[in-house]
């Protein structure tokens, strides 16, 4: 590809450029622009969800099988499997997508569950990091990483918020 643009802008010196390659140099540089890795996503502090409610919308009592089975649903719609924890109340749920993927470790009772980050590949997991701003960087102390990360545990959380209703 920059072989291409060299060419074009080697064409360009020469004064033999036409409308067409003018188009063409454009459509090239805002390509080869676009495939700088990492510039588009800044990392963002760490999302964790803890103690959710667990809505209880009857008077009937709930097992935690029942909740289990619930949270292992909403998992795998939101694209997570599922992999069985130290105890009946913990799991871990992993989401692969290409060379990235997320553990998280989920855990809960009959009133609350919680979804907390375990582990990371590709997600440009950091100790600390500085994300950008409308008013300019922040320094963030705490864990950071790719908002994919955020968004894929945002969207687990919707599930099971949605399905452990009773």
């Amino acid at each position: 590809m920059t072989h291409k643009i060299r060419e074009i802008i080697a064409d360009d010196q020469n004064g033999t450029h036409t409308k067409e390659r003018k188009l063409k140099q454009t459509f090239l540089i805002s390509l080869a622009l676009l495939a700088l890795p990492g510039c588009n996503t800044p990392p963002v502090q760490i999302i964790s969800y803890e103690d959710q409610p667990i809505k209880h919308i009857g008077n009937h009592g709930v097992s935690i099988e029942e909740i289990q089975i619930d949270i292992r649903m909403a998992a795998t719609k939101a694209g997570w499997n599922i992999i069985p924890g130290e105890s009946p109340q913990r799991m871990r749920a992993t989401r692969i997508d290409g060379k990235t993927s997320a553990t998280v470790e989920i855990a809960f009772n009959s009133t609350h569950y919680s979804i907390k980050y375990k582990d990371s590949t590709g997600l440009e997991y950091l100790n600390g990091c500085t994300s950008k701003t409308p008013n300019g960087p922040i320094k963030i102390n705490g864990k950071c990483i790719s908002p994919t990360y955020n968004e894929w545990v945002t969207e687990l959380n919707s599930e099971i918020s949605r399905r452990a209703q009773y």
